[in-house]
């Protein structure tokens, strides 16, 4: 009764951490909610591209990062003892505008006080904030007390990092967010083995967990502090393999639409790794993507932009209880036949370009179902008709893949100044 009335608020965090397989099943079953108590005010949380921004019930709003004007009173309010060390790294941050974004959410922006406080130096972006970070984390106790912590392994402190590292590579192809404590064992003693460290699998557990905190124990399981930390490390762990195994990496996400899983980690490996994931992954798939609508040499038509594109994507009607006077639920769905980061990030974009606060059709688009008709799908592009907006999609096509174009453009001239470097050391 409270639901129907709007009397209660639906909170649901974290949908990105829900297993891939399971997702689909995840959104339905929230879509399901949401069309039974539609009164009631219902809030998913989630990184991008976790799939329920997909779906036209939801409007996605973003979470504003931390501004100049959070700065003074969040470092203030955490380093209440320490007003000058506070005042100093809020001008630090504001002085840095690539900084801003290591510092974007209140728990990073702890993580960069702790970073700050002991170099007494911004970092200059993510890569190197969390480079410094697990460092930092390993000795900084030790360095306030002015002794050296008892450890369970004998490892040094970079050798700590490199089974880390390892660590985080095997636990995110794991694709679980927590871990059990036996399968947290399992893979230390696998990545102690491939970077040749000798040590109780338990010891440095125990050691990654109780000094630097980037690990949690939660009773019998393991959990990051935070997602972007296994990401970053992972990341890092295959800047440190060979070429040939680095190149197999990067086909093999390409290959079996692995890419998505690992996103976020391709991301610092876009800062990490640059030439070998733009020769070996970038570059690929962007040129898959304009082949895949027909703009390799130059920019398809419009109307062809269409076919391949906006054709390709859009809202399936159904009638819940199977008659015509039932509430309907609205799917977005898509046939690519490419499973793309490119065509991922057009069907966000064209989701948005339609049903965003500011879409072209986002109070109207309703209007292009027949409601007589129990199931009914729509493309883009049959929506854009139904609502006098093929002009504007036209213009969104033709603008998507041109900034395809120049992205590609853009990499390979990066590409041809590194390339350069083999005629300046006379190779």
């Amino acid at each position: 009764m409270f639901a129907e009335q709007g009397k209660i608020s639906f909170l649901l965090d974290g949908f990105d951490e829900v297993d891939v397989d399971r997702a689909s099943d995840f959104i339905q079953s929230i879509e399901t909610i949401a069309l039974k108590f539609p009164n009631s005010r219902i809030i998913v949380t989630s990184r991008p591209s976790s799939g329920i921004e997909t779906s036209p019930l939801f409007e996605v709003v973003y979470i504003a990062p931390l501004t100049n004007s959070d700065y003074p009173g969040f470092f203030t309010k955490i380093l209440h003892r320490d007003k000058v060390l506070a005042d100093s790294i809020t001008n630090a941050v504001k002085n840095s505008a690539a900084v801003k974004a290591v510092a974007s959410t209140p728990l990073l922006a702890t993580l960069l006080t702790i970073v700050y406080r002991s170099t007494q130096k911004i970092p200059s972006d993510f890569s190197e904030f969390y480079d410094q970070l697990f460092q930092i984390l390993l000795v900084r106790h030790d360095r306030a007390k002015a002794y050296t912590r008892r450890r369970k392994t004998t490892l040094g402190d970079r050798e700590i990092q490199e089974g880390f590292e390892a660590f985080c590579f095997k636990s995110h192809a794991d694709d679980k967010s927590v871990l059990t404590k036996l399968r947290a064992l399992e893979i230390c003693k696998e990545s102690l083995k491939i970077r040749e460290l000798i040590c109780k699998e338990g010891d440095f557990l125990s050691d990654v967990v109780k000094v630097t905190c980037l690990l949690q124990e939660d009773g019998s399981n393991i959990e990051f502090v935070h997602q972007s930390v296994r990401e970053f490390y992972a990341a890092k762990y295959i800047t440190s393999r060979p070429t040939s195994v680095a190149e197999k990496f990067y086909k093999k996400l390409i290959a079996d639409g692995r890419w998505r899983r690992w996103d976020q980690v391709t991301k610092f490996l876009s800062q990490l790794d640059r030439y070998r994931i733009n020769q070996y992954y970038h570059v690929p798939l962007i040129k898959r993507a304009l082949r895949s609508c027909h703009s390799e040499v130059t920019v398809a038509a419009a109307p062809r932009l269409r076919e391949y594109l906006s054709d390709k994507c859009g809202v399936r009607k159904v009638t819940q209880d199977g008659s015509s006077k039932g509430a309907n639920k609205y799917y977005a769905f898509v046939n690519f036949s490419d499973d793309l980061p490119q065509l991922s990030l057009f069907n966000q974009l064209i989701y948005d370009f339609f049903f965003g606060s500011t879409g072209i059709a986002w109070n109207i688009w309703r209007s292009a179902f027949n409601e007589n008709i129990l199931t009914e799908s729509k493309s883009y592009t049959e929506i854009a008709l139904c609502c006098n907006k093929i002009r504007e999609l036209d213009e969104f096509l033709v603008t998507f893949v041109q900034d395809l174009r120049g992205e590609l453009d853009e990499i390979e001239k990066s590409q041809s100044v590194i390339d350069s470097s083999n005629e300046f050391m006379d190779l």
